[in-house]
């Protein structure tokens, strides 16, 4: 006797571009743009109810010297609204939709704290000995 399927048609994945997505995207440019001295990565951490990622940047030319830059949390059946930490600047922010998202994660990026931090890795990278 053939086994009966009790779960019907499941979902389709839902199509969206996801914050894992974008911080990936991110991590990708921020390697490109350094040459591979600083790389961006992401922990992602299930949750009872949701979802957390950690976005930092690493510099392995120094010991894997790591900065904590973000944190995103969500719910598990939503995305939006998603909390995001700036670890940087010790501020939260309520974040609705992918374009609000991408809005602070560049205020996050292209600030001054950042980019002397990124500086002085890519200095110091590029004056050790191989």
């Amino acid at each position: 006797m053939p086994t009966e399927d009790l779960w019907g048609d499941l979902p389709e994945a839902d199509a969206s571009v996801k914050p894992g997505t974008v911080l990936q995207e991110q991590a990708g440019l921020l390697a490109s743009k350094t040459r591979n001295v600083i790389e961006g990565f992401i922990q992602t951490h299930a949750v009872e109810r949701g979802v957390i990622l950690d976005f930092s940047i690493r510099c392995p030319a120094l010991d894997n010297y790591t900065m904590h830059l973000i944190r995103l949390e969500h719910e598990l059946l939503h995305i939006y609204p998603l909390s995001l930490t700036d670890m940087v600047h010790d501020m939260v922010y309520n974040v609705d939709s992918e374009t609000a998202l991408r809005a602070v994660l560049k205020q996050v990026f292209t600030s001054p704290e950042v980019r002397k931090v990124i500086a002085a890795l890519l200095r110091e990278a590029t004056s050790v000995p191989a």
